[in-house]
């Protein structure tokens, strides 16, 4: 489950491992970069600092909103856990996971959604495919 500005995601799935996380595109972390040396892989932190100003806003969020959807799925939570995997960065990119240090990153799958306007849900399934649908529980 994640909430976010008054929305809320909920994943359900049979026979897989998932983990969902929403975060809303208007959300401007202060220092990106800042977070990403703190927080993401190498690969990432390199990556994220390709972007300029702009892109690099939105990259970040939907990377931290990928990593954040793989950590719940893994049942590990946050702590320590978001620098042992890499994921792609680029948000114009089908969303992947590159690397992990204790899974293989072969066994993921990764997917966008927009539940809300302005809102960015990442999916995360241990399984080879993933298949959304989706449904509003809006007054």
């Amino acid at each position: 489950m994640a909430r976010s500005d008054g929305c809320y995601l909920i994943g359900i799935n049979s026979g897989a491992t998932i983990g969902v996380d929403m975060e809303m595109a208007k959300r401007k972390p202060g220092k990106p970069m800042a977070l990403a040396r703190r927080y993401f892989s190498q690969q990432e932190i390199a990556a994220l600092s390709t972007f300029k100003e702009g892109k690099l806003q939105r990259a970040f969020m939907h990377t931290w909103a990928c990593k954040e959807a793989i950590v719940k799925a893994s049942g590990k939570g946050i702590a320590n856990q978001l620098c042992r995997f890499s994921v792609d960065v680029n948000p114009d990119n089908p969303p992947s996971v590159l690397e992990m240090q204790d899974d293989d990153p072969e066994a993921w799958t990764l997917a966008f959604a927009e539940p809300a306007p302005g809102a960015i849900a990442a999916i995360a399934v241990r399984r080879n495919a993933v298949r959304l649908k989706g449904f509003s529980l809006s007054k």
